[in-house]
């Protein structure tokens, strides 16, 4: 999935050998002055981190569009998952 408009991905990496248990969530949002990408990461069950860039000027929806598309890229590559993190808490347990 690729940010086209606005909208948010929560994606997951967990790793149950290594007690790695990890949501990012990035989203492109519309703002007063232009789109926001938040992003939101940390642990599952904990609190989380919370970064906010503003994009001044409607027009700078494409910019804010490719940043988002970076991070997902980034992070997909890192080992992140888009998946619901019940199902992936259950098959990794399963595999135990």
């Amino acid at each position: 999935m690729a940010f086209e408009d606005y909208g948010s991905v929560e994606i997951f990496w967990i790793v149950p050998d290594l007690n790695r248990k990890r949501c990012y969530c990035i989203s492109v949002e519309p703002g007063l002055f232009g789109p926001i990408l938040t992003r939101s990461w940390g642990r599952i069950g904990v609190g989380k981190m919370r970064s906010k860039e503003q994009f001044f000027q409607e027009g700078n929806l494409d910019e804010a569009l490719a940043k988002a598309n970076r991070l997902l890229a980034i992070k997909l590559r890192k080992g992140y998952e888009m998946s619901d993190p019940i199902l992936l808490l259950n098959s990794a347990t399963d595999m135990i």
